[in-house]
């Protein structure tokens, strides 16, 4: 018995030349395709968006879903596409964002600049040769945490620290 979890993206019942069934269409690796319930007792279980744990067993010629059940609770959905089960007629949606929504929006905007940001100093310094490729998501961590403000050392300590882990040395000037 194999079990697997699908989202059917289409449900219909039709008529094959014997019985009738349940065509459940689902997607995977971005090909469609279809299985046939021929259990009317699972029918309740699948509906449009929502997730079913399949277990198929073949018999003859045919894989045929044999059990199911809902794993609506247990399984988090990417796809944010209404449940064709909710009413959504009573939902309604507003266009007007508060400050708070906007400073909301300015933090994670600002996160996402800082973490390109890094990223991007870092993999220069793998294309400079200065760190290998492995140290590529710790030096941009460095540099995430740096843009935070929460890796505030004082200049030289910091510097001195960056120069003798590329391999450098700091040599310290005096002010006079």
């Amino acid at each position: 018995m194999i079990e697997s979890i699908i989202v059917p993206t289409n449900v219909e019942q039709v008529q094959t030349a014997k019985n009738p069934a349940l065509k459940v269409t689902y997607l995977d690796k971005g090909k469609d395709y279809s299985k046939m319930i021929f259990d009317q007792g699972l029918w309740n279980i699948f509906a449009k968006n929502l997730p079913v744990k399949i277990f198929t067993e073949k018999q003859g010629n045919f894989w045929n879903v044999v059990k199911a059940e809902s794993v609506v609770d247990k399984v988090e959905l990417r796809d944010t596409t209404p449940v064709s089960r909710v009413a959504t007629d009573k939902i309604t949606a507003s266009n007007e964002m508060t400050k708070s929504d906007w400073a909301d929006k300015d933090r994670i905007t600002r996160k996402s600049i800082e973490r390109q940001k890094s990223l991007e100093l870092a993999t220069n310094l793998c294309i400079a040769d200065k760190i290998t490729l492995n140290q590529v998501g710790e030096w941009a961590k460095k540099f995430e945490s740096y843009l935070e403000g929460e890796d505030m050392k004082p200049q030289r300590s910091r510097l001195a620290e960056e120069a003798q882990a590329l391999g450098g040395v700091y040599i310290e000037e005096e002010n006079d």
